[in-house]
């Protein structure tokens, strides 16, 4: 029986989901327990001309330099019974049982995974979401550390309230709000609808299409020359309206998000990065098991550099 259990007959994991692909690609995998400290990029500091050397009373800032990120904890299951066995009789069968099986375990994972990194908010084990990450306040704590306390104004996100359509003007406006000592923003994620609005409403013929195919940018539609990410793990967003939404309108409170990969990225526990465990048959059961862990967080070390278009009506 456990021969069939075959890592070849699972998908990857993150195949398939926008949002996990994107942060799976500029991800970084470290060795940690269950934090990790990510050193900040600030611009404060003590820097001033020569003559200062002979002030004797000189004041440092009190500056946070870390942050630090409780990490996330998962696992996806897959339970072949005894009666399952007893049905697939050839091996061919019983590839096709693994690979339903494991299929299902992976749509699990993708979901969970997915709607965490959107909105998940740390409780049973739980990563903290880009809901909190970049929110509207912009000040919301992240990663220890309370953007709103006097003088760490390193630690805000960029945001601004739309309340009506999107325009241009909104998405490079908040671009050039993002742009900070060189850095700025190199994706954009919204949900479908707010896509399509700005692809037929906002964009000219030129910009949609390149001899008849979309103008691209790594395989993704771009605007005002930044790539454009959906998700559906956003149309489940507390910034959005789930029963009314249609690509020509009927809903308010949707959501641009402006991302910097090299300052928001998917910290990896590279002992724990979807590890699979040896199948198992729990006593007195007829059932075997086998399962996948991961563990990982969100990781921030540039805050300033994130932003957020949020009350967008299309």
């Amino acid at each position: 029986m456990t021969k069939y259990f075959d890592p070849k007959a699972t998908d990857n994991f993150f195949r398939g989901t926008p949002l996990l692909e994107y942060f799976r690609k500029f991800s970084k995998k470290r060795n940690f327990g269950n934090t990790w400290r990510e050193t900040l990029e600030t611009t404060e500091g003590i820097a001033d001309t020569y003559s200062e050397l002979e002030v004797l009373d000189r004041a440092r800032k009190n500056l946070v330099h870390y942050a630090d990120y409780d990490s996330g904890h998962y696992y996806a299951a897959m339970n072949v019974s005894w009666d399952d066995e007893k049905r697939t009789r050839s091996p061919e069968e019983k590839v096709d049982l693994m690979k339903v099986r494991s299929g299902n375990a992976v749509k699990s994972m993708q979901r969970k995974l997915s709607d965490d990194l959107m909105g998940g908010d740390g409780t049973n084990r739980s990563m903290v979401g880009l809901s909190t990450a970049i929110s509207e306040a912009g000040t919301t704590s992240f990663g220890g550390i309370n953007g709103a306390t006097t003088g760490y104004t390193y630690w805000v996100n960029k945001s601004t309230a739309v309340g009506g359509n999107v325009a241009l003007t909104d998405i490079i406006d908040m671009q050039a709000s993002c742009s900070n000592g060189g850095k700025t923003t190199d994706t954009l994620l919204m949900d479908k609808y707010i896509q399509a609005f700005i692809w037929g409403n906002l964009l000219q013929a030129q910009e949609r299409y390149t001899t008849g195919k979309y103008n691209m940018a790594e395989e993704l539609p771009m605007v005002i020359g930044i790539p454009i990410i959906t998700d559906s793990a956003l149309e489940g967003d507390a910034n959005t309206t789930a029963s009314t939404r249609t690509y020509d309108g009927g809903y308010t409170s949707g959501s641009i998000y402006f991302l910097d990969k090299d300052g928001l990225f998917l910290g990896i526990n590279s002992q724990d990065d979807m590890k699979r465990w040896p199948t198992g048959r729990p006593v007195d059961q007829f059932v075997y098991s086998t399962y996948w862990t991961f563990e990982g967080m969100l990781v921030m070390n540039q805050r300033r550099t994130q932003g957020l278009l949020y009350n967008i009506t299309v």
